[in-house]
């Protein structure tokens, strides 16, 4: 299964729609398959940006996990995504010079240097 960055970016804003701070029992996103968001999920868990369980039964087509919550790695994250030009606008650059493949990591410089761009701080 590709990395589908903005199903990631799609996951941490349901979390954070949760008024409870807590992740809703069942996640689903729109467009995505059960499958997908249990993978991505355990992406995110792996990168630190939630916190989580991971899920391993011998009926499962992919490893997963299951969210309790965003962590302040993945608010931080967030704080940069969320606007949806930036997100836009981010991947394009990305993509565009990294060949289609962009990394978590190179995708935060790029956010962080438009949000930096959009306050008058470069």
């Amino acid at each position: 299964m590709k990395r589908d960055m903005n199903l990631i970016r799609e996951i941490l804003l349901a979390l954070e729609a949760e008024s409870s701070g807590f992740a809703p029992e069942h996640l689903e996103i729109e467009g995505y398959t059960n499958e997908q968001v249990g993978y991505h999920t355990l992406l995110l868990l792996e990168a630190g940006f939630v916190d989580g369980q991971k899920v391993h039964t011998f009926d499962s087509d992919s490893p997963s996990a299951v969210a309790t919550r965003i962590t302040w790695k993945g608010y931080e994250f967030l704080g940069e995504a969320r606007d949806k030009n930036r997100w836009k606008e981010a991947l394009r650059i990305a993509q565009e010079k990294g060949g289609g493949a962009v990394s978590i990591g190179i995708l935060t410089q790029v956010l962080s240097a438009l949000a930096k761009q959009s306050l008058g701080l470069n």
